[in-house]
């Protein structure tokens, strides 16, 4: 094969290849939303939200916010096909609540999903503190404290709550306390329930302790107390690991 007709393969193959490796137009990867199999839409996802953030436009915005939400329906019936697809929701999920967006605030407000929810800020925590009010069980109420007292630690950068939004919230944790107390040993399932209520007690003294960092010093003897008579061990550890971190004994 001589060397001209080399040249003229190598130029068509190198043609060829840059009209498939060519980027696809936010349009095209719109249109590519509608198919019915999940895998091309977890594709045109990957690139929509891979774009760089001035050129997603409320339409690509609005078009994830959907697209979470009809995952979500083929989730709860059942029509979803297998880990693969659940994988994707659970991808799509994340990077819809990252937006910020407030046209999913609705959805993410009917979930209850506390993480989401504290992305929102001062819109999203009075929800979580809702909710959290109308729980029965430690198990149900863990994710809300545990997001309420991640959101009180100090940032460099960040949403932290301040003013009415941290007040609420420290009127919460201190309330938590004893709604969520050591319960009788006569109820079933004791040792799993007296583990669960610990393990949210465990999180209200974190985030008392991250109250106490900034300054609101009222809390302190809350600590302490609870250092010293919570009926679980690891608790009274936490509290004690708090007041070390605080120079406080």
């Amino acid at each position: 094969m001589s060397f001209n007709v080399l040249v003229v393969i190598f130029f068509f193959l190198h043609m060829v290849g840059s009209v498939f490796s060519q980027p696809q137009s936010v349009d095209e990867l719109i249109k590519q939303m509608q198919s019915p199999k999940w895998q091309d839409r977890e594709q045109a996802v990957s690139r929509l939200v891979a774009l760089p953030e001035g050129a997603k436009t409320d339409a690509v915005k609005k078009i994830l916010i959907d697209e979470l939400e009809k995952e979500f329906d083929r989730i709860q019936k059942g029509t979803f096909e297998g880990d693969g697809e659940q994988e994707y929701y659970s991808e799509l999920y994340d990077e819809v609540s990252n937006m910020r967006d407030e046209r999913a605030l609705p959805f993410f407000i009917k979930l209850g999903s506390p993480t989401a929810l504290a992305k929102y800020g001062d819109k999203g925590i009075p929800v979580i503190l809702e909710k959290l009010d109308k729980t029965a069980t430690c198990s149900e109420s863990l994710a809300y404290v545990h997001i309420l007292a991640e959101a009180l630690e100090k940032k460099e950068q960040g949403y932290t709550p301040v003013g009415a939004t941290r007040q609420s919230i420290k009127k919460t944790m201190i309330t938590a306390l004893k709604k969520y107390k050591q319960p009788q040993e006569n109820i079933e399932w004791y040792e799993k329930r007296a583990r669960e209520c610990a393990n949210v007690r465990m999180e209200v003294v974190k985030g008392l302790g991250h109250l106490a960092e900034t300054s609101e010093a009222d809390v302190i003897p809350i600590i302490k107390s609870i250092a010293m008579d919570d009926p679980f061990s690891a608790v009274r550890d936490e509290a004690q690991y708090t007041l070390s971190k605080l120079g406080k004994k």
